[in-house]
């Protein structure tokens, strides 16, 4: 597992930022049996503070086998298993004792060979509910699952409390450590000592347990800041006593708070410094130095300015002035660490306090001196004890993860900081210039138009990343989609997921690539006309999550978690918690109007309740899950009225009736009746896929999304190769070909029913067929080998595919197929007559519209069959790929048809119009506005090959404008308007954007210091006076028709001035008395 988390108390461990935290505490070895002469073995004890509620612990790891775990699954009687531990009053705690030699292992850190390991909780009796963590007290950790690391000395030390770096704010802290050596030379107390701030805390041997070698110094011993102990106070550690990280590079000196120096005994405000030495019966000698801060905060209590929300606000007048605010009731204070404190915990940087009532405390703090354009980092520091990122970042930095996001996939990607706290550091970039939009506002396809081509980036091209998808959207925009429906891309745990285990709902995946590349990406989809439909999860959330790290992950502390449920993983968030409600608000609106994306599709929505751990309540009716994602879309309909929301629901028929009714969407799986369809087996209408089109559900809305296919269905094609019926050797369904024409037959009876389609990738092309093309299930192998690709792990990226003739004949028919559904809205028209027969052999659609009418007939038999169908109307009637016609009777509108397997035919009223894609608008690299210089005009085309026609007088460009060869020098003002041709598109909509070149001069002329008077002048060109008499009359009359402004206004104290065009802010000064 990579999952990290902490323990639960009062110190918390500092990452200072050697590589991926690997680092050694800062030892000496001395005398004759030094660790790496020595030989033998320590009987090492490992010790651990399980969560609240946690059943069992375990320490796995490369000396026993991880646990012998079965993909993560550790059976609650292996040898792992810890003994939980109370002989310490206030200090409980499990243990494992393990014997291991001296300079064993065969992991490498720094020259020294050890051993790596974990913890791992079971949160149920039977184990299935399970954890793994990374050791909290032990400062090196290597690989990319952040595995703890240690080394076998002899003496050894091991296990320090307070950890190395760390944050304490238990008054004071018991001092812990396992100080032990080899059998033969155990350690002597009486020579050995422990000292705090160079003063030795008592007799070592009156704390040393020699039996189980630990050292235990109460906290009664340890001396406050005032010179007492802890009478009166906490003497003890409770399980939630320390947090610490497991990110911890040591061999670096933690700093003190800010103005807090070493005293000379005692535990001090700020850095206090712990030394262990041990010493063995031989003389071998180790004396171990650590650091670890006590903090002491007071916090002020303070309203948060008007306008701030949770999360960062950035001045308007200012954007180096940046307000932090935190939602965290229950909690007694937070600092801001991060670039600006120098990654100190500093109480210049201690969060103001704002408590309108016990469950309602914001924390914030208002920050200046960022520099504008540049990237900051920085974390919260929870009571001293819990690191987070912010739960409404944009964008997040990851120990783990990040070093392994190839170079060049993110240009300019931070780098994760040296000295952060452990865990997520939240990014921010303060007066970022803005993206330049070229669509900013589409056009979006009418939901019941939708053909969604649903995808996983990471298996859809081989550089997994956004620019390569933005280059491959004219193979989408031939095939004929509208919509592209994308697997989440908000920040998940590991590099290489499906994207639902979200750490961060709001924040980019940058293994994927830069925000500006994922707006360049949905730019470019609006400018082929295709819509950008977001998968997003709101069901739950991953244990790195903020939301989880803030309270952890037990629901009784926790009010940000939900009860779970039957297809509950991760952390169920509560959707009747009013801040979740508030949260996942503002984490759509953020996707809409930062990214400019055209709606979601939202995961496992059937989780938005309480209530839903009841199995009823689950399946539904649930008026309480009605109502709140009703909530939720209104809300979201405040800010984008026409934004598609598609629920992956699932639940009973008359909820799903109310949710559409209300303009919710829904997905409407059929994959299994188009599989049994598709495979040739039809008895007991297990091939009737007529519940596709919305009105047979009930629905009053072409609200259905329906499909054959997703992320979540076995491809049809690997149904096909295993289990499809072979009885006519002319039509094996298990051979290729045969099975490709079965897909025709498919697309031919799912483009063409009214209401919104959605596809799964690479099935244009017949994917599922080849090695390795298959999804395994949820709970065995089910259609595929042990050998195959875990569920949710990689497949193979079939390119290959579109060149080979007989995959790609599948590609144009279905291509075909979504132009007729372009040319006449009787293939999506709410307003068509549906009738139908699809639950036999052979199957036929018929659809009458004012528009025109159609007829589908299909055979899905394996062999030759007759097929009656009355048509609507007598007359001529035009079959579509065919391309001849056919007359119908007025007296007689039955006709039967023979059909091969697999043939099918496709009848209009109307000769179907020639429906072609369209070229890609033009983009412009230089935003429209005002400039007081020259400027360079670039204008590209997505389409490939494509020609651009522009004009600069404002006229409407056509193929016989001036055709565009290179970069336009404007010296002068010009309204451009561009489009751009291609054979075989239609044209593109026109780009335009007009571009004002002004000369602009601002003088101010302070006459008299003490006279509250200045005189203005602002001289422009004439043409531009418009933008300054539209913002600025109220200070003086109109300028004078030749566009000079000259006037003498009066001032009070010190005012500022800016002259204004539009697009163009430039001088600017002061004047007082």
């Amino acid at each position: 597992s990579d999952l990290l988390e902490w323990n639960r108390a009062g110190v918390f461990m500092r990452m200072l930022g050697l590589g991926l935290g690997l680092g050694l505490i800062a030892s000496l070895c001395f005398g004759s049996a030094g660790f790496a002469q020595a030989q033998g073995t320590v009987d090492v004890l490992f010790r651990y503070s399980p969560e609240e509620g946690a059943v069992r612990s375990f320490v796995p790891g490369s000396f026993n086998n991880w646990g012998n775990n079965s993909s993560g699954v550790i059976q609650p009687w292996d040898g792992s298993l810890m003994t939980p531990d109370a002989t310490i009053d206030g200090y409980p705690f499990s243990y494992k004792v393990i014997t291991l030699p001296v300079g064993g292992g065969e992991t490498t850190v720094g020259g020294s060979s050890g051993y790596t390991y974990k913890f791992h909780e079971h949160r149920n009796s039977s184990g299935s509910s399970y954890v793994w963590l990374a050791d909290p007290l032990n400062a090196t950790i290597v690989g990319e699952y952040g595995n703890s690391f240690v080394e076998i000395t002899h003496p050894m030390i091991f296990q320090t409390e307070p950890a190395d770096g760390a944050l304490v704010n238990v008054d004071p802290p018991a001092l812990v450590a396992f100080v032990g050596g080899i059998a033969g030379d155990p350690i002597d107390a009486g020579e050995s000592e422990v000292r705090l701030n160079g003063v030795p805390v008592g007799a070592f041997s009156s704390f040393y347990d020699a039996e189980r070698e630990l050292l235990y110094v109460p906290a009664s011993e340890v001396v406050g800041p005032d010179g007492a102990g802890a009478d009166g106070a906490d003497a003890g550690m409770s399980a939630s006593g320390w947090v610490a990280s497991g990110l911890v590079a040591t061999g670096v000196a933690s700093t003190a708070v800010a103005g807090a120096g070493l005293a000379a005994s005692g535990l001090v405000a700020g850095e206090n410094t712990l030394t262990i030495r041990a010493v063995t019966e031989s003389g071998a000698t180790r004396e171990q130095v650590t650091s670890f801060t006590y903090l002491a905060p007071e916090v002020v209590d303070a309203p948060r300015p008007a306008g701030i929300e949770d999360g960062i606000t950035v001045s308007d007048g200012d954007p180096g002035t940046v307000t932090f605010s935190l939602f965290a009731p229950g909690k007694e204070y937070v600092h801001v660490v991060g670039d600006h404190s120098n990654w100190q915990v500093d109480d210049a940087y201690l969060m103001k306090r704002d408590a309108v009532r016990a469950d309602s405390v914001h924390f914030w703090l208002t920050i200046d001196g960022f520099t504008p354009g540049e990237y900051a980092r920085f974390q919260y520091l929870v009571d001293g004890e819990i690191a987070i990122a912010d739960p409404y970042s944009e964008l997040v930095l990851d120990p783990f993860h990040d070093p392994y996001v190839p170079e060049g996939r993110f240009p300019g990607m931070p780098a994760y900081p040296d000295g952060a706290l452990s865990g997520l550091v939240s990014v921010f970039q303060p007066g970022a210039a803005p993206y330049n939009w070229q669509v900013p506002d589409f056009d979006r396809p009418a939901p019941e138009e939708l053909v969604i081509y649903e995808l996983l980036l990471r298996d859809f091209v081989e550089e997994s990343s956004f620019d390569v998808l933005t280059d491959t959207l004219e193979y989408l925009q031939r095939l004929g989609v509208n919509a592209i429906g994308l697997m989440p891309v908000a920040e998940f745990d590991g590099n290489l997921s499906w994207g639902y285990n979200p750490m961060m709902h709001g924040a980019l995946d940058k293994y994927y690539g830069s925000p500006n590349a994922f707006k360049a990406l949905v730019d470019a989809a609006h400018l082929r006309g295709m819509a950008v439909i977001l998968d997003v999860v709101y069901n739950h959330a991953h244990e790195r999550s903020p939301l989880i790290e803030l309270y952890g992950a037990n629901r009784s502390t926790n009010r940000f978690i939900g009860p779970g449920h039957a297809f509950n993983v991760f952390q169920h968030l509560n959707h009747d918690d009013p801040y979740i409600r508030y949260w996942l608000d503002r984490m759509n609106r953020y996707w809409l109007e930062e990214y400019n994306i055209d709606g979601f599709r939202f995961d496992l929505s059937k989780g938005f309740a309480t209530n839903v751990d009841n199995p009823s309540n689950l399946q539904g009716p649930n008026p309480q899950r009605i109502a709140n994602l009703k909530r939720m879309y209104y809300r979201l309909r405040e800010t984008d009225p026409t934004a598609y929301v598609i629920l992956e629901h699932f639940a009973d028929g008359f909820e799903e009736q109310q949710l559409e009714q209300a303009g919710m969407m829904l997905w409407g799986n059929h994959n299994y009746n188009y599989a049994e369809a598709a495979q040739g087996y039809h008895d007991g209408g297990k091939s009737d896929f007529s519940g596709i089109y919305f009105g047979n559900r009930g629905f009053v809305n072409p609200h259905l999304v329906g499909y054959m296919e997703s992320h979540d269905e076995q491809w049809l094609m690997r149904k096909m190769k295993l289990y499809g019926n072979s009885s006519n050797p002319s039509h094996n369904i298990q051979e290729l070909d045969t099975a490709l024409e079965r897909q025709k037959l498919n697309g031919a009876f799912f483009f063409t029913i009214p209401g919104p389609k959605m596809m799964w990738q690479f099935g244009e092309l017949g994917y599922g067929w080849g090695a390795q093309e298959c999804l395994i299930s949820g709970d065995g192998n089910g259609d595929c080998s042990a050998s195959d690709p875990p569920r949710t792990g990689e497949k193979p990226v079939r390119w290959e595919y579109a060149e080979q003739a007989n995959r790609r004949a599948l590609y144009d028919t279905w291509s075909e197929l979504m132009r007729l559904r372009r040319s006449s809205p009787v293939f999506t028209s709410p307003e068509t007559a549906f009738s139908s027969f699809l639950s036999g052999e052979t199957k036929w659609i018929r659809l009458q519209h004012e528009d025109m009418d159609a007829v589908i007939i299909g055979n899905f038999d394996v062999v030759q069959r007759d097929r009656q169908i009355s048509f609507s109307q007598a007359g001529t009637w035009y079959e579509y790929l065919s391309d001849t016609t056919i007359e119908v009777p007025a007296g007689n509108l039955s006709s039967t048809f023979t059909l091969d397997p697999a043939e099918f035919r496709i009848f209009t009223s109307e000769p179907v119009q020639d429906v072609l894609p369209i070229t890609a608008t033009p983009q412009f690299d230089l935003e429209p506005g005002t400039y007081t210089e020259s400027v360079t005009l670039s204008i590209t085309s997505q389409s490939e090959g494509a020609s651009i026609y522009y004009t600069l007088n404002g006229e409407e460009p056509s193929n016989q404008s001036e055709l565009y060869t290179g970069p336009l020098v404007l010296n002068s003002s010009a309204e451009v308007k561009a489009i751009a041709v291609k054979d075989g598109f239609e044209n593109s909509a026109v780009q335009e954007g007009i571009y004002r070149i002004v000369e602009f001069s601002l003088t101010l002329n302070v006459a008299d210091t003490f006279v509250r008077e200045l005189d203005l002048t602002i001289g422009t060109a004439a043409d531009a006076t418009r933008g300054y008499d539209e913002l600025y009359d109220r200070l003086a009359p109109p300028p004078p028709p030749d566009g000079a402004f000259d006037a003498r206004i009066r001032v009070d104290n010190v005012s500022y001035f800016d002259a204004y065009l539009p697009g163009v802010s430039s001088g600017g000064g002061t004047g007082g008395g």
